[in-house]
């Protein structure tokens, strides 16, 4: 999706008409529609107001945008088990799709949780309050 194509849906979803929008964004309906449909550049400063207009931040506009591109898009656990297979192959196809930074904070996180499931299985303290949790 490109940010156009944001514009168009959020504007739609809020029940938005072009001339509404590029009112309150200073410009025309025509020149909205070439924006939304991809056929005229713009500026940051007119999506700043575009964005203002449809009452959101910018940022929510560019999230929407990597959201829905399929590079980002989350496959629920039960759509790709079908098609992947074991818990390992989910998480390393997921890991996969992450830059190489963030795998590095996923591995950290990984490793901090090993450590205390270790430590939460061997001090029978937390395993007594970990058990009185769970029975809640």
């Amino acid at each position: 999706m490109k940010i156009g194509e944001a514009i168009r849906k959020t504007r739609q979803e809020q029940d938005a008409t072009l001339e509404k929008i590029a009112l309150a964004a200073g410009t025309d309906a025509a020149n909205l529609s070439r924006i939304e449909r991809g056929k005229q550049g713009f500026t940051p400063e007119m999506i700043e107001k575009i964005a203002k207009a449809l009452k959101l931040p910018v940022s929510s506009l560019y999230s929407r945008v990597e959201q829905d591109s399929p590079a980002y898009r989350v496959v629920p656990a039960h759509e790709e088990s079908a098609a992947k297979g074991s818990t390992a192959e989910l998480f390393h196809a997921r890991l996969d799709r992450l830059t190489p930074e963030n795998q590095r904070l996923v591995l950290d996180f990984v490793d901090t949780l090993l450590k205390w499931q270790k430590w939460s299985q061997t001090n029978p303290r937390q395993r007594r309050r970990r058990d009185w949790i769970q029975r809640g």
